[in-house]
């Protein structure tokens, strides 16, 4: 890079920003090196200049008019003139206060606005003495002086200094075919000013690549050109982060823009021209829109979304998105179905008792018919299997709140021989004293959790039910055996293993997440979908809820009621 394109430093500087200036200022050489750091400005991330020679903080005015607060007054400069390396003027134009993210602090920081000044910002001595931050050039290290545990990387690396990263959120609901391109409309975050701007994009999705182009951003949104790389249809869903975008700057760019791809064979149904020797291909290639038929598909299998309530959470629009997507990512634990694990196998064990046959008892035409359609639906998903069991328990139905019947087997008698099992559930006041400082939650329920963990086969011939229309046994843990909770607890508490009390509380099949920021719930609810994911459960998405602490408070109290509901159902058993 030629010292033209240096950012200026005022190593000879001899004034006080606080106070009139002088007249003069000398006109100083270039530093031999800048440091590189990341860092956000305005909650926007991208690459800063570090300067220990310069006296003053300086940001981009075209780069302010993009990130910029508005509503922060801009203070008029009327110091010298500030001349940058070869005697050119970097054109200050006033005083406004940045919010600046770095090393680990976020400060409000006095920056001079300067119009013929190209990179982000360039971080003076001035804001470094303030934070006190410590810099190890052969180590390429910076620290705080307060924390010096916690170090982060710095580069000397020019190649991509003053680069901004402004995410490109999708505004639609899109299925891309494997290997075709797609048209996508994108928004930038609402704090990114309506201008219009030229701008250089870059993809960040592993499988949906966002080609490397030019845009015009209008009113804080454009159209990009996507690839799906995978050999899988890929879902794109309102709000997930698809690229970066950076300010074009034409008059110091070289580069030829191409769309990158990692894994592309030459017989895909992706046209385009692929050049072998570096893996790419140009983004000026033939575009097939995805049809109506996949879209179909997705929407079929995105419906569990359709099912998600979060008028009363309290979040943001932006926030709901970001759930959503979240959501979307693992949407595998929201499928239809009843999820199925081996993680845990429940046993019965009833010691040398006899075996337990009971009479069935007499029921009206019409509930034969209700337990004839419930025989037959367990039937078709696998939950029962017909038998030659030399045990038997009756059938009844029990009424529930909305008025229907709920198909349940009487096991009092099996469950007085069977053997105790004293894996603990947790306490409530443990429960409550977890929550108390959270601000942000979402609780979730598996699907019929119980009938998600396979029963040991043998004990199967123990959950032999009679009917009418013969002898059934369980292939999953049914309802109503006294060891069920404690299998239960058993299992979500290793399916959560390392997560439960830090981030995440669970009851049985009640599962709660709490954090104190959302960012932070976003984390803590991914590595709990994570973990469900992997072992093979399934949830219900009604239940799922996400709330701020003023509204939680309601919600807490009825989660705590359900609790206690459960403890004495489980005290009855």
């Amino acid at each position: 890079m030629s010292s033209s394109t240096l950012p200026f430093s005022s190593n000879h500087m001899k004034c006080d920003i606080t106070s009139p200036f002088s007249n003069q200022i000398d006109t100083v050489s270039p530093p031999t090196s800048y440091l590189i750091a990341e860092a956000k400005v305005n909650g926007i991330r991208g690459l800063v200049l570090l300067d220990t020679g310069s006296g003053l903080t300086i940001i981009s005015f075209q780069h302010w008019s993009i990130i910029g607060d508005k509503s922060s007054p801009l203070t008029p400069y009327t110091g010298p003139d500030i001349h940058g390396p070869e005697g050119s003027s970097i054109c200050p134009v006033g005083w406004v206060t940045v919010d600046i993210a770095i090393a680990g602090i976020i400060i409000q920081h006095k920056a001079i606005l300067a119009k013929n000044f190209k990179h982000l910002i360039l971080i003076g001595n001035d804001l470094m003495k303030n934070i006190g931050i410590v810099l190890d050039i052969q180590a390429n290290k910076m620290w705080l002086r307060t924390k010096p545990n916690l170090q982060y990387d710095i580069s000397s690396d020019l190649s991509n200094a003053g680069r901004l990263d402004v995410p490109l959120l999708s505004t639609q609901l899109r299925t891309i075919p494997p290997y075709y391109m797609a048209f996508i409309q994108v928004k930038t975050p609402s704090s990114i000013s309506s201008v219009t701007w030229e701008a250089s994009v870059s993809g960040v999705h592993r499988y949906v690549i966002a080609a490397n182009s030019l845009v015009r951003i209008q009113n804080q949104s454009c159209t990009i050109q996507v690839a799906n790389c995978s050999s899988k249809s890929q879902v794109i869903y309102p709000g997930q982060h698809l690229g970066t975008a950076d300010l074009y700057d034409s008059e110091n760019d070289d580069t030829t823009l191409v769309l990158p791809i990692t894994s592309l064979s030459t017989t895909s149904t992706l046209p385009c021209n692929i050049i072998e020797s570096s893996n790419q291909i140009y983004c000026s290639t033939q575009v097939k829109e995805s049809s109506n038929n996949n879209n179909s598909i997705t929407l079929n299998s995105l419906n569990f979304l359709t099912e998600l309530n979060l008028t009363d959470s309290d979040l943001t629009l932006q926030q709901t998105e970001k759930l959503k997507s979240l959501l979307v990512k693992y949407d595998q634990c929201f499928e239809n179905r009843l999820g199925r694990t081996s993680l845990v196998h429940h046993q019965i064990d009833t010691g040398n008792t006899k075996p337990i046959k009971l009479r069935p008892y007499r029921v009206s035409p019409v509930r034969k018919e209700i337990i004839s359609t419930e025989i037959t639906k367990m039937l078709n998903e696998g939950i029962i299997e017909p038998c030659n069991s030399p045990y038997a328990a009756p059938i009844t139905l029990q009424p529930k709140k909305d008025g229907s019947l709920r198909f349940c087997v009487d096991f009092r008698e099996l469950n007085a021989v069977t053997v105790r099992d004293v894996y603990p559930i947790p306490r409530i006041d443990d429960t409550l004293d977890q929550l108390q400082h959270a601000k942000y939650f979402s609780s979730m329920d598996l699907r019929s959790g119980f009938w998600q963990i396979e029963l040991d086969p043998t004990s199967r011939d123990k959950t032999a039910f009679i009917s009418h229309a013969g002898l059934f046994r369980f292939r999953v843990m049914p309802f109503g055996l006294t060891n069920a909770p404690a299998t239960f607890q058993r299992l979500m508490d290793l399916v959560l293993s390392g997560l439960k009390w830090p981030c995440a509380l669970v009851y049985l099949d009640d599962i709660i997440v709490y954090s104190t920021s959302f960012d932070d719930h976003l984390y803590h609810l991914e590595l709990v979908l994570q973990q469900i994911q992997q072992s093979g459960l399934t949830l219900t998405v009604s239940a799922i809820s996400g709330r701020t602490l003023y509204r939680c408070i309601i919600n807490e109290f009825c989660f705590i009621f359900l609790l206690c509901l459960k403890v004495l159902f489980t005290l009855i058993i």
